[in-house]
């Protein structure tokens, strides 16, 4: 396995920040942020546990990291494009979608 030099807490609150924060880029929508963080908070502690199994690997400091990193992926997210839209409907309603259709019936 391949090591930045930096100390394993880093590492996993860096790696959870982000990926949360593409997670919540792409379904903030649709799933609610909440759901989101939940989700990898879920994961980390599967994870972990799983290591348990791996001796010497199991650590709570790493997941405390891992989950706070989860937590404020949720910050990063505010910074994406797609926060932008928040609050926004951006549905298109069915009606327009037909109005404006070469192929109607």
């Amino acid at each position: 396995m391949m090591r930045t030099g930096v100390p394993g807490g880093i590492e996993h609150f860096v790696a959870y920040t982000e990926s949360t924060a593409i997670a919540a880029a792409a379904y903030w929508v649709s799933r609610g942020i909440t759901r989101i963080i939940g989700f990898f908070w879920i994961y980390v502690g599967v994870l972990e546990y799983l290591q348990h199994f791996s001796p010497g690997h199991p650590s709570i400091a790493d997941f405390v990291a891992s989950a706070l990193g989860a937590l404020c992926g949720r910050r990063n997210h505010r910074g994406s494009f797609a926060s932008l839209l928040e609050g926004r409907d951006i549905r298109i309603p069915p009606d327009s979608i037909a109005a404006s259709s070469p192929l109607q019936v």
